[in-house]
């Protein structure tokens, strides 16, 4: 069974090969040090997209075997200073918050990176942060490993 760790870095190298327009692609212990109220010294990173283990939850089988059902969240920053609209729906030249979660959902969704896991399924996206030149939203993927011989 893959560790936590290594499922974190293949999705984050999977965002990373997908989206090479992103400026940042890292854990989220890269973004939770910064102030998210401090966004102007944060502009150099966007766009960026981070990645965080949220929570497992176990259950065991007659076989023997345990399953571990995880939740990984995407955290996504986007910043625009031509308006509050374009922040959300991007411009032009840059994309919006809601195209970065729509790739990243494009590309992470049914894909197992490379790991011995199941493939990883959409379950919610929401609001984080934001005003009026940045937006910062999280979208929650799911997926199952298998492992064990039922020994804690």
């Amino acid at each position: 069974m893959p560790s936590i760790a290594d499922i974190e870095t293949a999705i984050i190298g999977r965002i990373s090969g997908a989206l090479p327009y992103l400026r940042t692609c890292g854990s989220l212990s890269e973004f939770l040090g910064r102030d998210v109220e401090a966004i102007e010294e944060m502009a150099p990173l966007c766009p960026a997209a981070f990645v965080i283990y949220v929570r497992g939850k176990f259950s065991q089988k007659l076989s023997g075997f345990q399953d571990r059902e995880m939740v990984f969240g995407v955290v996504v920053l986007v910043r625009n200073l031509r308006s509050e609209s374009a922040v959300r729906h991007g411009s032009a030249e840059e994309k919006g918050v809601y195209d970065l979660l729509e790739d990243v959902r494009a590309a992470l969704c049914g894909q197992s990176c490379g790991m011995e896991m199941d493939p990883l399924a959409p379950v919610s996206e929401q609001a984080v942060a934001g005003g009026r030149d940045f937006a910062v939203y999280e979208i929650l993927f799911r997926t199952r490993c298998r492992f064990g011989d039922g020994q804690c």
